[in-house]
């Protein structure tokens, strides 16, 4: 039986209290349903529809996962480049993909400015 990662996921949901990150502030799979509900209509609010690309460009994080399970929910393609990258590499990938959005750490949104893309800060 094959099951997509959705599926799985809203299952978990459905199961009360069960518990998808521990840390000092578990996180359940209902509230990760919840959120990721909460970003996929934030993206539509933002004019990120089906099919859209979204660049993230940011270290690994659970807030991060989030978000792309939140692109998974809404058919936004997600698109994960490695933050290490300079910023003419950068534009390679704002080239080729022209993503719809594109959401960075803070301190590299200045360097978007003239790439004539829409690009906002994502600080987990």
């Amino acid at each position: 039986m094959t099951t997509d990662i959705l599926s799985t996921l809203r299952g978990h949901a459905a199961a009360s209290g069960r518990v998808w990150l521990q840390g000092p502030a578990p996180v359940t799979y209902a509230e990760l349903w919840a959120d990721t509900g909460r970003m996929a209509n934030a993206l539509a609010a933002l004019g990120v529809r089906r099919g859209d690309r979204l660049m993230l460009q940011v270290e690994k994080s659970a807030e991060a996962l989030t978000l792309y399970l939140a692109c998974l929910r809404a058919g936004v393609v997600f698109l994960p480049v490695n933050p290490a990258y300079t910023m003419a590499e950068t534009r390679h990938f704002l080239t080729d993909a022209e993503p719809a959005l594109v959401l960075v750490d803070g301190s590299r949104l200045a360097g978007l400015a003239t790439a004539g893309v829409k690009a906002m800060a994502f600080d987990a």
